[in-house]
């Protein structure tokens, strides 16, 4: 069965977890399993359509393995086959993207989904919660976000990502009051390509301290220039940019904060963020995240946010970004390939140089909504301004995830006005639908702008080596998914 979903799929919200309003009775005692059935479902489905600039058709099976009655484990392993209808230039002389499968990742990104969730309870008023994912990760966020919030490791087009994102608790009482400790850990790409955080934290009677650190050891400071355009980068033989001198970006966290809540009905947590950049500059997050939960069985949860930043130059707040795949290679991927805007100038930098050249000191904040019903529906919404080139970051979500109906909608945009909605430049959009057919089939499409490394000559030769942008790029696809349940 084709994934649904695509990149934009949000099956559960990790953000903030310990920052959610618990039901009394979700700390029983899980009823032991029984048995030794595993569930699944093996699927195949075919499609049409565009992909970056040439129309293609794809076959994807899929097997999906559900041990819930053994474990609380599912996994799913996909592996899409696109083939070329019409290789529009630049000309790769194959039927199948070898841009899918030119690189470790690419084949590491077949484990699709693995997911484990438990918690084990112990003594009167103790327990122990584990929930990890393997896989693509969307809406990634460690602590309060103020180094990595809605970080997604797969937007690259001609790049699947299978990544790792884990948090463990251990909670009870202590003084007579709730008490805990806990440990955060995210990796971008299991081939050690992206980006790799984590965080540990402690709190008692509502006040928790953490510690946090995140980095990026791949990230490029600077690019090789072709000589001719120098514009434009050079490229090595799998379509990557070719960095120049030492790599990589590090950044450390702490914050504090306070958790006043009832446990059933609200939840109000104002925090305090200090981040440091070592080299590249430094900020302080002063917000405040406000929940409540409505309706007779509390299915309903509205939350809103806001934020105040100070920075130093060179401070981006919220560093690893929804962007961030994207700008790790050029700030700010154009529009079209070829196309650059005549103020940018003709030095190429990534995230790393450019933040650290350009002076982005001063005030700046943050305000978002979030709406929740069960697992069903989400709908967030989000502002961010910084000072400085490019500080306006606007992000929207929404997410339907019923029996009848699969939806999952996203709108981000980062420029000099983030509510520039015609603008391409420094645009992510994407829409994917399905809808069941019948018991062994569903019905799906989907379509979006992206991004991906893109030669700005139709001149590349087979080893795809020459010289290219970041730049925008569409995708669409309809299709039809058959599965077998058993």
């Amino acid at each position: 069965m084709l994934v649904f979903l695509g990149w934009f799929a949000e099956g559960r919200v990790h953000a903030k977890r310990p920052q959610v309003l618990i039901d009394a009775g979700d700390r029983a005692r899980p009823p032991p399993r029984t048995g030794g059935r595993i569930r699944g479902e093996f699927g195949l489905g075919a499609s049409f359509g565009l992909r970056v600039e040439d129309p293609v058709a794809a076959l994807y099976p899929a097997l999906t393995l559900d041990f819930e009655q053994i474990a609380p484990i599912r996994v799913r392993l996909g592996a899409p086959v696109r083939l070329r209808l019409w290789d529009r230039p630049p000309r790769q002389d194959s039927v199948v993207r070898k841009l899918d499968w030119d690189e470790v990742g690419d084949y590491v990104s077949i484990l699709e989904q693995l997911d484990y969730r438990d918690e084990l309870v112990f003594g009167t008023s103790s327990y122990v919660t584990i929930d990890a994912r393997v896989g693509r990760l969307e809406r990634a966020q460690l602590g309060h976000g103020s180094l990595l919030r809605g970080y997604v490791n797969g937007l690259d087009l001609d790049r699947r990502r299978s990544g790792f994102d884990g948090f463990v608790r251990v909670g009870g009482d202590l003084l007579e009051q709730r008490a805990g400790v806990e440990l955060s850990a995210i990796a971008g790409d299991l081939a050690g390509g992206q980006v790799f955080a984590a965080r540990a934290a402690a709190d008692w009677a509502g006040a928790a301290l953490g510690f946090s650190v995140a980095g990026d050891p791949l990230a490029p400071r600077r690019l090789a220039t072709d000589d001719a355009q120098a514009s434009s980068f050079t490229l090595d033989s799998a379509n990557r940019p070719i960095h120049v001198g030492p790599r990589g970006v590090l950044a450390y966290g702490l914050d504090l904060s306070y958790r006043a809540s009832d446990e059933f009905r609200y939840l109000v947590v104002p925090y305090v963020d200090l981040s440091l950049f070592p080299g590249i500059g430094q900020g302080l997050h002063l917000g405040m995240d406000a929940e409540v939960a409505v309706g007779s069985r509390r299915d309903h949860r509205i939350a809103v946010g806001a934020e105040l930043t100070v920075g130093s130059s060179g401070y981006d707040p919220v560093y690893f970004d929804v962007f961030y795949t994207s700008q790790r290679w050029q700030v700010p991927f154009v529009a079209l390939a070829g196309e650059r805007p005549s103020d940018l100038g003709s030095i190429v930098r990534p995230k790393a140089g450019f933040v650290r050249d350009t002076d982005l000191s001063g005030v700046g904040g943050y305000g978002g909504v979030r709406y929740r019903y069960r697992e069903m529906v989400f709908a967030d919404s989000a502002y961010r301004y910084r000072p400085g080139f490019l500080g306006h970051t606007w992000e929207n979500r929404v997410g339907i995830d019923a029996q009848l109906l699969q939806l999952s909608l996203l709108y981000a945009h980062r420029g000099r006005l983030g509510f520039d909605v015609t603008e391409l430049a420094g645009t992510l959009a994407g829409v994917q639908l399905r809808v069941p057919a019948s018991q062994w089939t569903d019905v799906e499409a989907g379509g979006g702008w992206s991004f991906a490394v893109q030669h700005t000559t139709s001149r590349a030769p087979e080893g795809r080596s020459g010289v290219g942008v970041v730049a925008g790029a569409p995708w669409f696809h309809v299709g039809l998914a058959g599965k077998i349940p058993w």
